[in-house]
């Protein structure tokens, strides 16, 4: 056996292959977990939140999230109202009621925000709205911009709500 042929190398290239090998796998795994979960039952904290005085608000949202699916029920004084989000980008009919019409919206990611962009043609107004969930789950921020419509001025609003256990 001849001692002179260079071993060495083939075990660096080895040794640093699998070593790149084994770093992607972690990264790939945390990008998919940027994602948070968003399911629960949600309450309203007023006092924490900016509203618009005008406006009718949902006490309570109950999320069912299984990526990329998302339903949200809306809980009014009166009713409540299910929307139901795909979180890939594309738009499509989210609820549909014999008194609202059709509200159409798209759902996405960015980052770890959940962003909602729609629009209801016979309320005649669009609106985008920002999900942020705090580090430790309980809470549920939502910032939220409608445009003008024939109804309303454009306003913002911040709603902070709280998971119920």
């Amino acid at each position: 056996m001849d001692s002179s042929r260079p071993v060495l190398p083939i075990s660096c290239i080895t040794l640093v292959s699998l070593a790149f090998l084994f770093c992607s796998v972690p990264t790939h795994v945390s990008a998919q977990q940027t994602k948070p979960d968003l399911s629960g039952t949600w309450k309203l904290k007023a006092s924490k939140s900016k509203l618009d005085e005008h406006r009718y608000h949902s006490d309570e949202r109950r999320i069912r999230h299984s990526e990329p699916r998302l339903v949200i029920v809306y809980t009014l004084p009166v009713s409540s109202e299910t929307y139901s989000y795909v979180t890939d980008g594309e738009e499509r009919v989210v609820n549909s009621s014999q008194q609202n019409g059709v509200t159409r919206a798209k759902a996405y990611w960015d980052g770890d925000t959940l962003v909602i962009e729609g629009r209801n043609d016979r309320l005649g107004g669009s609106w985008v709205a920002h999900y942020t969930l705090s580090q430790d789950g309980r809470s549920l921020v939502v910032a939220q911009h409608f445009n003008k419509s024939s109804f309303s001025p454009a306003f913002d609003e911040l709603l902070t709500f709280e998971k119920r256990k």
